[in-house]
């Protein structure tokens, strides 16, 4: 999944690297609204079991941009998690991701001091730690090996800019994720995969 990444944005750059073309670095941070999906090993969909967590995103970005097409690689490190109460026992998941994603936007209105665009790529994560707490008791989820180390997924997005200055620019991003891997270490046929609503803020400054 990382080669498919690299190799994407590779391809990406070289294309818009022979032509005219606008860039920005940005900086970001916001809240992200994340759950898991899952199904049990009977195939059964009980994902209305577990709740939302209210967890934080921050990151860097790269906007190369064309004319209205914006391809846009990023790093961010991504809060996951969720909650839920098994008999009367409460339990929350809270995951510490780092992401590599890449997306491509398509830039539906713009003039001197308004830009929106509208997107969706993908993302691969690597989870750098967390924990689960059963009751009031917690666990290290690297230490106990209750998750796998990557995530990967797809999301959508739609962002609003706003220019400032010639050079500086202030954003905001709705952003949704659906994992596409099993992140749970478990012999059995259950799933569990990560899903969340992200809402990001920053600045871009322009390079070029």
């Amino acid at each position: 999944m990382k080669q498919i990444f690299l190799c994407s944005i590779i391809l990406f750059s070289a294309q818009f690297s022979f032509s005219q073309t606008e860039m920005s670095l940005g900086i970001f941070a916001g809240p992200t609204y994340s759950s898991f999906s899952f199904v049990n090993s009977q195939g059964e969909d009980q994902s209305e079991q577990y709740e939302s967590l209210e967890l934080k995103t921050v990151g860097l970005q790269l906007n190369i941009q064309k004319s209205r097409h914006n391809f846009r690689p990023s790093l961010q490190l991504r809060q996951g998690g969720s909650k839920t109460t098994i008999g009367t026992t409460p339990m929350t998941w809270k995951l510490n991701y780092i992401d590599v994603q890449a997306a491509y936007l398509f830039e539906v209105l713009e003039n001197d001091y308004l830009s929106i665009k509208l997107g969706a790529g993908g993302y691969a994560g690597y989870l750098a730690g967390g924990e689960q707490t059963i009751g009031t008791t917690s666990y290290s989820v690297n230490k106990e090996e209750m998750f796998t180390p990557i995530d990967y997924g797809l999301n959508g997005m739609a962002t609003t800019e706003f220019s400032i200055t010639k050079s500086l620019n202030i954003f905001v991003e709705y952003q949704i994720g659906m994992g596409l891997s099993q992140i749970e270490n478990d012999v059995t046929d259950q799933q569990t995969k990560n899903q969340y609503h992200a809402i990001k803020a920053g600045l871009s400054f322009n390079l070029k």
